[in-house]
């Protein structure tokens, strides 16, 4: 079909739909001009409207003529545009409608299912405040609509995108029931696995905690499991990690995740969602020492309640005693925890039942933060002047004294610089204070500061354990020094 004759009543609807200034393309030649001005075109913030209008036209004609040769042509050059030009189609509502009505269109030829992968790579990735608005707005209404012609193609490539759009779209339920249809439908797919499709299926079992069912199907895949490809071998050794008893090299574990960050192939909501279930087993994996009651005021700043959604099992350390110098015995409790702090949070009437069956031992509860703290540590602290991290005599040296014979004391309570946050390190300065005093801290990491310093080149050879001591020490100023104190310059 080569031109396409519109009556004045069909192009007074289209402008009703689309609006006035809407121009429908006429025939294929005139599609092909527009889609290699299109790819021509340079895009950015300044002409994003004509672009989108542009596409709006193109979409609307492949619509109109079910020509799958065009659709596939399009949805390629606006893959090419979303790489280089760093653009996203989500970001206009009326090219998500479009892009989903593709997939409601039976194209007559075989290459379909090669259109509805391009469809659904062009919505899954979409960046932004208002991409990700138009996606949940308007493709969580009819993914229902658009899930059999995706399915029923049974192509493993299109179906792990599939299941990649569940995840955009946070359903759950779907995710699963989609990852058990791939399953039980293997032998359709068995012949379509190649290392791109075998990483990606291998991950999606794991983010859905389903590894074992994956595992049936690809005993037979044994050159892919050993793999040069990089994100196969993470897999790997993620899964021996879990499976191992023993300590788990957190540290490694850590600048692995970090490196697959950076990786390509997978959307920002996949990564994450990989690093969320690798930290969560980690959680689960090591023994937890102490555990907060899960009450709405015994939350830091900002949380809520709601925030507080990961369900996991602990390994809960039952200590001899209140001294919690050796653990007595180990047990497995389902806890909750924010996806992203490290926190570990217990039911208070699951935390009674704990305690009273282990009454001849000791669990470690973190008190209530109702409690105040602040004044506690003022009552329990003398004054005293603040350490200075410059390298200098002093009168007495006992300075540098504090800092060296306290020094054991932080790092054996979990205080360190290498592998930890700012978050983290905080969090267990706010547990160290109480117990050994603000004077103690504070000198211990003035005592670090001055030591590094003092090395030949110390100031570059450690400027990052530098910055992030003094950084520290600023916070615990803020928050528990007095305010008539002197504070010292670094």
């Amino acid at each position: 079909m080569n031109k396409v004759v519109l009556s004045t009543i069909e192009v007074e609807k289209l402008k009703e739909k689309y609006g006035g200034h809407f121009d429908p393309i006429k025939s294929d030649t005139d599609f092909k001009k527009v889609v290699v001005k299109l790819k021509g075109k340079r895009i950015d913030g300044n002409n994003s409207r004509e672009f989108f209008d542009t596409v709006k036209r193109l979409l609307e004609y492949i619509q109109r003529t079910e020509n799958e040769k065009h659709a596939l042509l399009l949805t390629q050059v606006l893959h090419e545009i979303r790489i280089h030009s760093k653009f996203s189609l989500t970001d206009n509502a009326t090219n998500v409608h479009q892009l989903c009505d593709l997939i409601l269109i039976q194209f007559k030829h075989s290459l379909k299912d090669r259109v509805y992968y391009n469809v659904l790579k062009l919505l899954n990735y979409c960046e932004g405040t208002l991409g990700k608005f138009n996606i949940d707005s308007v493709l969580r209404h009819r993914i229902d609509n658009l899930e059999g012609n995706i399915y029923e193609c049974f192509k493993l490539k299109l179906s792990i995108e599939l299941l990649h759009t569940y995840l955009v779209l946070n359903k759950n339920d779907e995710l699963h029931k989609l990852f058990y249809d791939i399953c039980v439908d293997w032998y359709k797919f068995e012949k379509q696995v190649n290392e791109k499709t075998f990483e990606k299926l291998l991950w999606y079992s794991f983010i859905l905690d389903r590894d074992k069912e994956i595992q049936e199907h690809i005993k037979q895949y044994d050159s892919l499991i050993k793999s040069n490809r990089w994100g196969i071998q993470l897999y790997s050794y993620v899964g021996k990690t879990f499976s191992e008893t023993g300590h788990i090299d957190k540290e490694k574990l850590l600048l692995l995740v970090n490196r697959f960050k950076k990786i390509n192939g997978y959307s920002n909501i996949e990564k994450e969602s990989i690093i969320e279930q690798i930290l969560k087993k980690v959680k689960e994996k090591q023994v937890i020492t102490e555990v907060e009651r899960l009450l709405s005021y015994n939350l830091p700043s900002g949380d809520k309640l709601s925030d507080i959604n990961q369900r996991i099992l602990i390994n809960l350390a039952v200590y001899e005693n209140k001294r919690m110098l050796k653990i007595k015995k180990i047990i497995q409790v389902e806890a909750f925890s924010h996806p992203k702090r490290e926190d570990i949070y217990v039911n208070r009437y699951l935390l009674k039942k704990l305690i009273e069956e282990n009454a001849s031992g000791y669990i470690c509860v973190k008190e209530d933060r109702k409690d105040n703290l602040k004044e506690k540590i003022e009552v329990e602290n003398e004054w005293f002047k603040w350490p200075s991290t410059d390298v200098i005599e002093n009168d007495n040296g006992s300075n540098d004294l504090m800092g060296l014979n306290e020094k054991s004391e932080l790092r054996k309570r979990g205080y360190q610089i290498t592998g930890t946050t700012r978050e983290q390190r905080w969090k267990v300065l706010q547990r160290i204070v109480p117990d050994i005093g603000l004077k103690k801290v504070a000198y211990t990491i003035a005592g670090n500061v001055r030591l590094r310093k003092g090395q030949k080149d110390g100031n570059k050879k450690f400027s990052y354990s530098i910055s992030e001591w003094e950084y520290d020490l600023e916070k615990l100023k803020k928050k528990y020094y007095k305010k008539e104190f002197y504070w010292p310059k670094t």
